[in-house]
């Protein structure tokens, strides 16, 4: 699974680190200088979720099942500034 987590206007967002969540494991990986993660999964159904550099929230988790042994891209996971307080 490949994919790029952006801000709503776009630009790419580095660090973030995005977990994928299956009933028998759990792999975290991290977004690159340009925004761009990469993770190795199995065959199975996944939750992914991120946490973002500091002032950034992330959407809600995402489901999605992987069925085939290929190579998958995402890029819709998007993350936004959180307001400062």
């Amino acid at each position: 699974m490949q994919g790029t987590i952006k801000d709503p206007l776009e630009g790419v967002i580095r660090g973030v680190n995005v977990t994928f969540q299956h009933e028998q494991m759990s792999k975290t990986v991290s977004t690159n200088d340009v925004g761009v993660y990469e993770a190795d999964l199995p065959l199975g159904d996944y939750t992914m979720t991120a946490q973002g550099p500091r002032g950034f929230r992330i959407y809600p988790p995402t489901t999605f099942s992987c069925h085939f042994a290929g190579y998958g891209h995402a890029e819709r996971h998007a993350v936004r500034r959180r307001p400062m307080q």
